[in-house]
C-alpha cells in the first residue's frame, strides 16, 4: 500500500500475491460482506460488537470456512464478538504503505483475516490482477 495525501483525499495503492497464505495473511474475499480478522489483537479502540444477531446472518464468507447456510462446518454460527480498526504497514512494489481499514469484525472461529472486495469497491477502489496477484488502487490514475 503506497499512500500520499492529495488536497484532503488520500491516495493508494495495494499489491497482494497467491504464493502461499500464512494465517495471518490476508484474503481478498468477493464474497465477504465485511472485512474480519482472526486475532482481536489486530484490532485498534476495540469494542464489544452489540449488532443484532452479531452479523451472524450477513456475514459471507469463503466456502472453505462456512457453507451457504452461514454456519461453520459443523453446523456452529460464526460469533463476530469486537470490532475496531486495524492498520497494517508493510512494503507492495518497493515502497512502503500503511493500510488502515474501518469497522473491522472480531470472529474467533474464523481461520483467515478477511478483505471484503465489495466493501472496497463502494469505497472506490479499483481492483485488477496482475502476475498471478491483484493490485488495488484508490485515487491513483491509470
Amino acid at each position: 500500500m503506497d499512500s500520499t495525501m492529495v488536497g484532503d483525499k488520500t491516495r493508494w495503492a495495494l499489491a497482494a500475491h497467491g504464493d502461499g497464505v500464512d494465517m495471518d495473511h490476508w484474503i481478498v474475499d468477493r464474497g465477504a460482506s465485511k472485512h474480519l480478522v482472526r486475532d482481536v489483537s489486530m484490532l485498534e479502540n476495540a469494542v464489544d460488537c452489540d449488532e443484532p444477531n452479531r452479523l451472524s446472518r450477513c456475514l459471507k464468507m469463503l466456502w472453505t470456512v462456512m457453507n451457504r447456510t452461514g454456519c461453520l462446518p459443523n453446523g456452529e454460527r460464526l460469533q463476530v464478538t469486537k470490532k475496531g480498526t486495524v492498520t497494517r504497514a508493510g512494503i507492495a512494489e518497493g515502497k512502503e504503505f500503511e493500510l488502515q481499514l474501518s469497522t473491522v469484525y472480531f470472529a474467533p472461529l474464523l481461520s483467515r483475516n478477511l478483505i471484503s472486495f465489495g466493501l472496497l469497491a463502494q469505497q472506490g477502489c479499483r481492483i485488477e490482477s496482475r502476475h498471478r496477484g491483484m493490485v488495488i488502487t484508490k485515487g491513483i490514475p491509470s
